[in-house]
């Protein structure tokens, strides 16, 4: 095995890689890492265009390009430099004529990413690392895994399953209470109900330049909404208000009280919460430790992460509450001991929605009075999960890049990716010729999920083929009312909204609620079993097979769908 250092002057060196046993590392002490770049550890090389194999890449969240996971085949290809920053997982896995490798980064592993190099259709494939003319604040290390001959997806989403559970993974059957049991058996109920203008185009806000909030719906209408639930015959349902806070959806984070007045105040949240756990269903709520902004009133540029050089650390995008600026996960943990018991006092059980938290790389901050580096940035997030899972029972988030996973109960989706079908469309990724659902492989029967994100509010979707996703997934069935929020179209949630604003849309939606219900029913039990195979049938239909002997076929063809138990 063979390593390349990139310095930051732009040279590069090539040295041979130390091994124990099935792991590769470089030390700490090994290099002069203060002019180094990214480290290149070399996977596998000179494969050529036509071998007989593949290679994995798990999906990226921040990465256009690639926002699920897929196969790679050997083909002819142009000269490319590809790599996957972000990844969900840390894990690249390669079949070459027959032989079956599984590489594991561990050491580092908040840093490391895929890359892909092909030249002259010779492909050469590395786990990187971004060094960022930093001394690494542990080895870096790359376990190796050898697998049977000719393993497919299966077998390698299997083994890296394995590997979780031995590093502290936990079954869903096996760390049950009844928040997250009821969770698992019932549709997840999202309500955004007030937001300022997005995009927004004061960046910096006062309580006097301010835009005013829309408000979509009251926490009286939402506990008409449960009223018409209950009377539908819809026998769970877990509710998640969104924008229940001052200021809206993203209006003022991580300022969260007092309680939005022109919803009603807290007086009638309470009310609504009181309402829903008569009715029997779950109530939780939508709150942000990752995003601050200037108009909170508990928020000073102390709290904002730093980059090395000492300027701030900014958000890409401009969000309700304007210009968004990056905590630093040290205070964030500080800001979530003061608000989560305060919220958790009102009422709320449940899966606490805590955003993107799961979906933002590991963060770290160079203020000197509270210095975090990657590893403590994901233990710091890691303990703001874990505080909400005691005061409020579960705890979910979005887009499930797997440094948090262990902590989390729901992710509301685990990939961007746009379309449903299995082929690839001709604006999406050549690098990938198959998609496959490695991520579900691994993590169904330990995290509860919505799979992509279009399969959000599925009744209603244009595209038929979403419900038949879901259950072909095993996923966890989401409604989201009021998702469609951004006022330039851009939106990403479903094909269609649902919304409660009228009699008419009222029934419509508590019908489509109604359906989601009957749907999800009928294989909800497969939350507490492994996928044990996924395999393609013929052209576009595909069976999963569970733990339980349960064998889920799908036709997307004739649109229908079969269940035969254990």
């Amino acid at each position: 095995m063979k390593y390349t250092i990139n310095y930051a002057n732009g040279a590069s060196e090539t040295k041979a890689l130390n091994t124990d046993n099935n792991t590769y590392a470089i030390k700490r002490t090994d290099e002069d890492f203060d002019k180094i770049s990214s480290i290149d550890v070399l996977l596998a090389e000179n494969i050529s265009a036509g071998d007989e194999g593949f290679y994995i890449l798990p999906g990226a969240y921040w990465r256009a390009e690639l926002r699920a996971a897929g196969m790679g085949y050997y083909k002819e290809h142009i000269d490319c430099d590809y790599i996957n920053y972000d990844p969900h997982m840390p894990v690249f896995c390669i079949n070459h004529c027959g032989e079956s490798r599984m590489y594991i980064a561990e050491g580092m592993k908040e840093t490391a990413s895929q890359r892909v190099v092909v030249k002259d259709n010779k492909y050469s494939l590395y786990m990187h690392f971004e060094i960022e003319e930093e001394i690494p604040y542990n080895d870096i290390t790359v376990a190796e895994y050898k697998l049977s001959d000719g393993a497919g997806y299966n077998e390698f989403a299997k083994k890296y399953r394995a590997y979780c559970f031995e590093n502290g993974y936990v079954r869903l059957k096996d760390r049950l209470n009844s928040e997250l049991e009821y969770a698992a058996e019932s549709v997840m109920v999202r309500i955004r109900m007030g937001w300022k203008p997005v995009p927004c185009r004061i960046l910096e806000q006062t309580e006097e330049n301010e835009p005013p909030m829309h408000v979509a719906c009251t926490f009286k209408d939402v506990e008409n909404l449960m009223y018409e639930y209950k009377k539908a015959g819809i026998q769970k349902a877990e509710f998640c208000l969104v924008g229940w806070n001052k200021g809206g959806h993203d209006g003022r984070w991580p300022q969260a009280f007092p309680v939005e007045e022109k919803l009603g105040g807290e007086k009638d949240l309470i009310a609504l919460i009181e309402t829903a756990h008569r009715l029997g269903y779950n109530i939780c709520c939508h709150t942000n430790s990752t995003d601050g902004y200037t108009l909170a009133n508990n928020f000073t540029e102390d709290d904002i992460a730093l980059k090395k050089d000492g300027t701030k650390s900014i958000g890409a995008e401009m969000w309700g509450g304007g210009r968004m600026y990056d905590v630093c996960p040290k205070r964030a943990l500080d800001f979530a001991k003061e608000d989560f018991p305060k919220i958790a006092k009102l009422g709320f059980r449940g899966t606490h929605y805590i955003d993107v938290i799961t979906a933002t790389p590991p963060r770290r901050c160079y203020n000197k009075n509270h210095p975090v580096n990657y590893k403590e940035g994901v233990e710091y997030m890691d303990a703001i999960l874990e505080l909400a899972r005691k005061l409020f029972g579960a705890v979910g988030s979005e887009c499930a890049i797997t440094h948090n996973m262990k902590h989390c109960d729901f992710v509301l989706y685990n990939t961007f990716r746009k379309h449903i079908g299995y082929k690839r469309q001709e604006d999406e990724f050549d690098l990938i010729d198959e998609y496959i659902p490695f991520w579900e492989i691994v993590f169904h029967g330990t995290v509860l999920y919505t799979t992509n994100a279009v399969t959000v509010n599925a009744a209603f979707s244009k595209d038929k083929d979403a419900m038949l996703r879901l259950i072909e997934y095993g996923a966890r069935p989401t409604i989201y009312y009021y998702s469609k929020f951004k006022s330039d179209g851009t939106d990403w949630i479903g094909d269609e909204d649902f919304t409660f604003d009228t009699p008419q849309r009222m029934e419509k939606s508590v019908i489509g609620t109604k359906q989601t219900e009957d749907f999800y029913n009928q294989y909800s039990y497969l939350q507490y079993e492994l996928i044990e195979k996924h395999e393609k049938i013929s052209e576009n239909v595909f069976a999963t097979t569970y733990s339980d002997g349960t064998v889920v076929t799908v036709d997307y063809n004739e649109k229908k769908y079969d269940i035969k138990r254990g």
